[in-house]
């Protein structure tokens, strides 16, 4: 574990900030020099990267730039480009666009734009669910790949209620019970 903070002091002074130290520290182990250390009484070099970051829906999406509230975005997906309408009834992978570098640096040049007025910077973000640079990016971290969804979000409050209540439908129109009879089973 890296750190524990508030989501108020991470918006308040920024994923950067907090995690300067630890940027600067991944930045040497990624570097052909890599990271000096003493172990023992030898020298060691040590080299390293960060393959994933975890953490919950909000947090993660706040690290990778995305929008923190996925139900204001309609670009929801940190890995792909599925839009808020169609992530409700599309549930094969072949028919939405997976995020990538190439595209999220796209995306990013736009928002980034100085010469944007005020709403136009915000219809862009809310089109593509971003909102910022990654200090992540620093270290070439892929915030398009790794950040894991986490199953809280994704499965409890997301696909399980979906499919029960299909399932349950299902088995109303096939006669397998009643709704009365599922709602006054114990």
């Amino acid at each position: 574990m890296l750190a524990i903070t508030k989501s108020e002091n991470f918006k308040r002074f920024g994923a950067r900030q907090i995690l300067d130290d630890f940027l600067k520290t991944m930045k040497k182990l990624g570097s052909p020099e890599g990271l000096k250390l003493k172990v023992g009484n030898q020298d060691r070099i040590f080299h390293g990267l960060l393959t994933f970051a975890a953490g919950d829906t909000p947090a993660s999406s706040l690290l990778g730039g995305f929008k923190e509230s996925v139900g204001r975005a309609l670009k929801p997906c940190r890995r792909c480009l599925i839009s808020r309408n169609d992530v409700k009834v599309v549930f094969d992978c072949e028919s939405f666009q997976l995020r990538d570098v190439t595209s999220h640096a796209a995306h990013l040049r736009t928002i980034l734009n100085e010469d944007l007025t005020p709403e136009t910077r915000k219809f862009w973000s809310k089109e593509y669910g971003v909102v910022s640079e990654s200090c992540l990016n620093e270290i070439n971290f892929d915030v398009t790949q790794c950040l894991p969804h986490d199953p809280m979000h994704v499965i409890l409050e997301g696909v399980l209620p979906s499919h029960a209540a299909q399932f349950i439908k299902h088995c109303i129109n096939e006669g397998k019970f009643t709704l009365d009879d599922f709602n006054t089973s114990s």
